[in-house]
């Protein structure tokens, strides 16, 4: 359960999502999802970089059975390197 000071929220669902570099010093041209349900990993998929990609791949997490966004917590991770000039 995560808590916060004045705060109590239970969650179901945890979704990750990480921007993928195919090529140093480009844009992320891919993102890779997965979808925890406190036991195991019951979604794991890549979407390209947009919103069309982001859009198809949030329809697939909502189709998941008992999914509820009420009950989750999303997590975005950025594995870009300062020297390789992506930030």
């Amino acid at each position: 359960m995560f808590k916060t000071p004045n705060y109590r929220f239970s969650w179901t669902f945890a979704i990750s999502s990480v921007l993928t570099f195919q090529k140093p010093r480009q844009r992320p041209t891919v993102l890779d999802w997965a979808v925890f349900d406190g036991k195991t990993i019951v979604l794991q998929s890549q979407s390209a970089n947009s919103q069309a990609g982001i859009k198809t791949t949030l329809k697939l997490i909502k189709a998941l059975p008992g999914f509820t966004i009420v009950n989750s917590v999303c997590c975005m991770e950025h594995t870009a390197a300062a020297d390789r000039g992506n930030l």
